[in-house]
């Protein structure tokens, strides 16, 4: 259970330390589900291909037919093998951090947000050398004692410190507008689905099996890997009070971008053979 430090002195000229609280680790937060999703989609899609390839490479005289199938697959397993092991090797521990509530709940304020009244979900620890070990995030607003102050939170080592007062930071709370970011996943996810007709088109259209298809396999992994990627590091930095209609939304147009395409070619692919049936 976190516990607190309160600061019972002040300083001329300096910010006024309100409270310390311990650093927790977030398997969600933006610093760490980027890596595990790297790692993830790229072993999957190493799993998935070398499926694929086995189902190719069973049918007869396929790989004589083809040899630029097998160099495809080759390839292909190569990049997501490199992603997942090249990820994995430079992940090295867990990012630390601290959640608002913690702070409001041990050091007795309320209402932390950033400029424009957003609220963030999490703060941690990016480890970048520049920062010279200590990350001063700012400006930042809360109610302490019934007043309304700004200050700033300082993650160093294992303890967040929340300081009232005139605060030097030399990190920007990165909170993202709800809006902006449905609008942008949107816009990224209609770029996706122009992929995936392509990908349907061929496997629909031409009743080909995705395994005869390396190339389709290979695209419809990396709309996989962006989509995945985009979502998973983008609702962790959302404005926290919009993060449950956020992710819904977010989900929808990822369901929409593989779904659409497969679910308009299978259309058009039925009112192309209905005619055929009728005319028998």
């Amino acid at each position: 259970m976190a516990s607190a430090r309160i600061a019972a002195t002040t300083q001329e000229g300096k910010p006024v330390k309100v409270c310390e609280v311990p650093l927790s680790v977030n398997p969600f937060s933006q610093g760490n589900i980027e890596p595990m999703i790297m790692i993830g989609v790229g072993a999957g899609g190493v799993m998935a291909t070398l499926v694929l390839a086995f189902r190719f490479f069973r049918k007869p005289g396929m790989w004589r037919a083809h040899p630029q199938s097998t160099a495809w697959y080759a390839a292909i397993a190569a990049i997501q093998t490199f992603i997942a092991t090249a990820v994995g090797m430079t992940m090295g521990s867990w990012h630390r951090g601290v959640s608002p509530h913690t702070l409001e709940r041990v050091c007795g304020v309320s209402d932390l947000h950033v400029n424009g009244g957003m609220t963030f979900a999490w703060l941690e620890d990016p480890g970048y050398p520049y920062l010279g070990g200590e990350s001063r995030y700012g400006p930042i607003w809360f109610t302490n004692g019934g007043k309304a102050v700004a200050g700033g939170i300082t993650l160093q080592g294992d303890t967040a410190t929340l300081y009232q007062g005139d605060y030097d930071s030399n990190i920007t709370v990165n909170v993202h507008d709800a809006g902006e970011t449905v609008f942008l996943h949107l816009f990224f996810m209609a770029l996706i689905m122009f992929l995936m007709l392509f990908v349907a088109f061929t496997v629909v259209m031409a009743r080909k099996p995705i395994e005869d298809e390396p190339t389709m396999a290979f695209v419809t992994w990396l709309c996989v890997f962006i989509i995945v990627l985009m979502t998973g590091i983008s609702i962790p930095v959302v404005d926290a009070r919009w993060i449950v209609p956020v992710t819904l939304a977010l989900l929808i147009e990822d369901i929409a971008a593989f779904a659409g395409p497969f679910l308009l070619a299978g259309w058009l692919n039925s009112k192309r053979h209905r005619p055929r049936a009728e005319s028998r």
